[in-house]
């Protein structure tokens, strides 16, 4: 059984579904500057993983519903990422770490945002603030932010947010929500299947 895998700054490429489906595979520590989509995806026991320097860019579903994920660092040289669907179903997820000096993302919270903090972009969905105000830069809710977060109940939104996008609370276990006085594009589903 495949429990660790180490990937080389060599290696510019993951492809799609490279390891995915891999349960025995609890480590992961690579520098390869592309993974694709759905590269690691469903390897449940996956606990332990190290995005290195040299990582760059992770497509949709690099990291889809590995469950033992409770944290993710994010290294100064990931240029990209199709957040939040690159965890999507990592139900376990708690946080996200972020250097300051980061030149793209950023954190509050553990909560990932742009640099600047003017957009958040992925709640993880076991973060658990049951109170959570955002950051005040913030003036957008990404698509799928919060999508399937089930432990912020309340959350507040800064006056300057201005835009809620499709999905952005999608099955999140809200009870209450805040708006700004400043909201004025609510995105298709932005608040859809919420079961509280």
């Amino acid at each position: 059984f495949l429990g660790s895998v180490t990937l080389h700054s060599a290696i510019t490429r993951v492809g799609v579904g490279a390891f995915s489906n891999n349960t025995s595979l609890t480590t992961v520590v690579t520098r390869a500057d592309f993974l694709e989509s759905d590269a690691f995806a469903n390897c449940s026991n996956l606990s332990d993983l190290d995005l290195d320097e040299g990582t760059g860019y992770l497509e949709e579903g690099a990291f889809e519903n590995c469950t033992s994920l409770l944290y993710v660092g994010i290294p100064l040289t990931l240029r990209g990422m199709n957040a939040p669907n690159v965890f999507a179903g990592c139900t376990n997820l708690k946080r996200f770490a972020v250097s300051f000096d980061h030149t793209v993302y950023s954190q509050v919270d553990g909560i990932l945002y742009s640099k600047d903090k003017s957009t958040l972009l992925y709640c993880p969905e076991a973060h658990t603030t049951y109170y959570y105000s955002l950051a005040d830069e913030t003036t957008i809710i990404a698509s799928q932010a919060f999508r399937n977060n089930q432990y912020t109940g309340t959350l507040v939104l800064p006056d300057g947010v201005t835009s809620l996008n499709p999905y952005a609370f999608y099955n999140a276990a809200l009870s209450t929500i805040v708006l700004g006085p400043n909201v004025n594009v609510m995105g298709n589903k932005c608040l859809a299947d919420c079961p509280n």
